[in-house]
């Protein structure tokens, strides 16, 4: 059983869990983390737009509380090497962040990412 389950985790566990899948939307801890993901791969984050998106689709019951929010957010700067590194922490994030799209101009060093993340919506 899925309650029995996460009484028998540790603390520091519960944390984890917590940062991957938040209770609420926490809007202003993801424009903190999107802001510290960008700067440390070398961009300057130049806007982020957060929508709420559809609930997230599941054929287990317990997935009905996962709420989805989609990400749109344009950073400057950077080369190739500093891209794939934003990618890779964005990957590596403990919240859970799924990649749409990334859109680009060639010669331009403006980014585009549409990202999803998620949060636990409690009745």
């Amino acid at each position: 059983d899925l309650e029995t389950n996460y009484r028998a985790l540790k603390e520091t566990d519960i944390t984890k869990l917590e940062q991957a899948l938040p209770k609420e939307e926490d809007i202003p801890g993801l424009f903190v983390q999107l802001e510290n993901l960008t700067v440390t791969s070398g961009f300057t984050l130049l806007s982020v737009d957060v929508n709420s998106a559809e609930n997230v689709r599941g054929a287990q019951k317990n997935l009905q509380n996962i709420k989805k929010l989609n990400i749109a957010m344009t950073v400057d700067g950077g080369n190739y090497s500093a891209l794939k590194r934003l990618l890779k922490e964005i990957e590596t994030n403990l919240r859970i962040f799924d990649v749409g799209s990334l859109n680009f101009t060639s010669g331009s060093r403006l980014y585009t990412l549409n990202l999803s993340t998620y949060y636990l919506a409690l009745p």
